[in-house]
């Protein structure tokens, strides 16, 4: 069964994770967000052949042109709330660079959830696995989170 596979900007560059995921036939993406977060980069490079997907817009944070409008089912809020143990700041006139890292980690996983996809890459476990996160995330949204070695074992098992 072909599965949807997110990858996180510091999963980008790695070719296991591509190669595990063409034995699977898995359609692997990056978010426009992980493309602004590595472009001028030398990870920007192994962007190419992934397929790209449009972040939702985030005022201050996305750029107009490469993001969609939002909806009902944003999920953004709830995000940040498990991300940032319930700490991030409503007031978002002056964000810290940490907690601009956490919105678009958030947003990176927003758009997972948004489209249907699958299963999300990252070896950030500060902010997606750690503190009971990843369980968190797992069983409020229909969606698995791996690190790169977890997805690599998942799709070389027989």
């Amino acid at each position: 069964m072909c599965k949807l596979v997110t990858l996180d900007a510091n999963v980008i560059d790695d070719p296991d994770i591509r190669s595990a995921g063409c034995k699977r036939s898995h359609e692997v993406a990056s978010i426009s967000v992980t493309e602004r977060e590595t472009r001028d980069s030398p990870f920007s490079v192994h962007l190419h052949g992934t397929k790209h997907v449009k972040e939702v817009g985030a005022w201050d944070e996305s750029e107009w042109g490469n993001c969609v409008w939002g909806g009902s089912d944003n999920y953004l809020e709830e995000l940040l709330q498990i991300l940032s143990d319930g700490s991030f700041p409503k007031n978002r006139a002056s964000l810290t660079g940490g907690q601009r890292r956490q919105l678009r980690d958030a947003m990176i996983l927003e758009v997972h959830l948004r489209n249907g996809r699958d299963i999300l890459v990252t070896n950030d476990a500060r902010a997606f696995i750690g503190h009971g996160r990843r369980q968190a995330i797992e069983a409020q949204f229909k969606t698995k989170i791996m690190t790169a070695n977890e997805y690599i074992a998942y799709c070389n098992r027989s």
